[in-house]
């Protein structure tokens, strides 16, 4: 039997424990950064940064506003597992943001201090004169 316990990573195929919040006193469990595919992942990461980045600009336009929605609702969705429409339509703005952040600070938890995007994080600059939608696509945590 190995007694080292100064492993440099130590990983678990079992189960993975989840997070979770509640809503209106219903517990629901968010999606941890292995539920996604690679390219869902930095997907959302890069629809979190959109949605930083203009809630962070002082002067806001009507489509900078939209955007906004978008984004949090694209995250929200996702991060959130088994929401029923019904509760995720009374949700606020804020309280998207709010879950936006927590989801962050799981990723955060998650993998330490790997390289990794972080929801609200971009990976890489975009040109001033990128052709860059603003909308995300509907992201799902792959199916177990």
């Amino acid at each position: 039997m190995d007694t080292n316990t100064d492993y440099l990573l130590q990983l678990t195929t079992d189960d993975i424990k989840r997070s979770s919040i509640k809503i209106d006193n219903v517990a629901y469990e968010l999606a941890e950064p292995e539920d996604f595919e690679l390219d869902d992942f930095l997907k959302l990461s890069d629809a979190g940064q959109k949605a930083s980045e203009l809630m962070r600009k002082r002067v806001k336009s009507d489509a900078d506003i939209e955007t906004i929605k978008v984004l949090l609702n694209t995250v929200v969705k996702a991060v959130i597992r088994n929401l029923p429409d019904e509760v995720y339509t009374k949700l606020k703005l804020t309280q998207k943001m709010a879950v936006m952040k927590v989801f962050s600070e799981v990723v955060d938890a998650k993998l330490g201090d790997a390289p990794r995007p972080q929801v609200g994080q971009r990976l890489s600059p975009v040109s001033k004169d990128s052709t860059e939608a603003t909308s995300t696509p509907g992201l799902e945590p792959k199916s177990e």
